[in-house]
């Protein structure tokens, strides 16, 4: 996302074409930027293809937690593709080239495609706090077309919360002061201190209250199911058979527990990436000064970016089938028409 709240930005001019750029940076740290900014947008953009490359593939991964872990992925990659390429060349030049039109269908897609990772990550939390805390009732309350609903809501209040940005409720109040500090071409963020407040709140704060919440809920559930297993495993009594379904039972529980570990740890370092920037919001907006270091903002909402591309590395640490199947994508296996039937678990 670009600069929040009642801030200057960097000093742009168009007047020599490609040649205005950020105050201070030299050759040498502009080249590290440019390659950094750059690496991320690739890893961002393959790493997520291979995700919903690899759930489209690949009937075993083909879940109601995965479903949003695909459309969480398409998210991620748009982002790769139609936000961070134009972020890029605003950071590096500080100049926007794109006219005003596009900076604003810019802005609203960066909204978009960010907000509604979080709310993904809601959606899987209430995913996981149901298949741990209420496993019974998981197939009725997370019905298919429940998570049909819960994808589609996703992006629905996603595209409503950009709404605003596009009538220009964001402006209100601060019309003058935006006329004398923005720069013409710079395709500066401007919000005024309600709705700066607003879009924290309820696009970051409550989503983050709502699954720590259910997290820590999901985590305190899981661990005396462990302890519940292992109790019942030392015993080791009952029939061949009841010891069969046991067996079976503890292998579907300890599934659930890796995937629930897997998606807790993104969901944990989303809120730790995205933390600077909406922190930094609401500072900005009760700040006496008004004004936050361009150079910072960068490195925010940059921070944020990564986290895009940082989520296809965690299904590859954390989680053995996602491992598997992005390994048989590299290798021939995967286009043979078998692939869709493969055990990820032994492969």
């Amino acid at each position: 996302m670009s600069s929040e709240g009642h801030t200057t930005g960097p000093a742009c001019s168009l007047s020599h074409g490609l040649n205005c750029s950020l105050p201070g940076h030299s050759a040498h740290a502009a080249a590290a930027v440019a390659a950094l900014l750059a690496a991320t947008t690739c890893c961002t953009v393959l790493g997520n293809a291979v995700v919903v490359a690899a759930v489209v593939t690949f009937r075993q991964l083909q879940t109601r937690t995965n479903a949003f872990t695909l459309s969480l992925a398409v998210a991620d990659l748009l982002v790769g593709l139609l936000v961070m390429p134009f972020s890029a060349t605003r950071s590096l030049y500080g100049c926007w080239f794109f006219g005003p039109t596009f900076c604003k269908v810019h802005t609203c897609m960066d909204f978009l495609f960010t907000t509604s990772s979080i709310f993904h990550l809601c959606a899987i939390a209430f995913d996981r706090h149901v298949a741990i805390c209420d496993p019974l009732r998981y197939g009725a309350r997370v019905s298919r077309r429940t998570v049909t609903l819960l994808v589609a809501l996703c992006w629905l209040v996603a595209l409503l919360y950009v709404v605003p940005i596009m009538l220009g409720w964001n402006l209100v109040g601060i019309e003058e002061e935006v006329a004398r500090s923005s720069c013409p071409g710079n395709c500066e963020l401007y919000l005024n201190t309600a709705f700066a407040l607003t879009s924290a709140a309820c696009g970051y704060y409550a989503p983050m209250v709502g699954m720590v919440v259910a997290y820590a809920r999901v985590y305190s559930v899981a661990r005396a199911q462990s302890r519940r297993v292992r109790a019942e495993a030392n015993r080791g009594h009952g029939a061949d058979e009841r010891a069969g379904g046991k067996q079976k039972a503890r292998t579907s529980l300890r599934r659930e527990h890796n995937a629930t570990k897997t998606l807790g740890i993104i969901m944990g370092v989303f809120l730790v990436l995205w933390l600077p920037y909406y922190a930094s919001s609401i500072a900005s907006a009760f700040s006496v000064s008004g004004a936050i270091d361009p150079v910072a903002w960068d490195a925010f909402f940059w921070m944020g970016y990564s986290n895009s591309a940082i989520n296809p590395v965690l299904y590859a640490c954390f989680n053995r089938s996602f491992r598997a199947a992005f390994r048989l994508l590299l290798s021939r296996r995967a286009f043979k028409a078998s692939a869709r039937r493969l055990d990820l678990s032994e492969s």
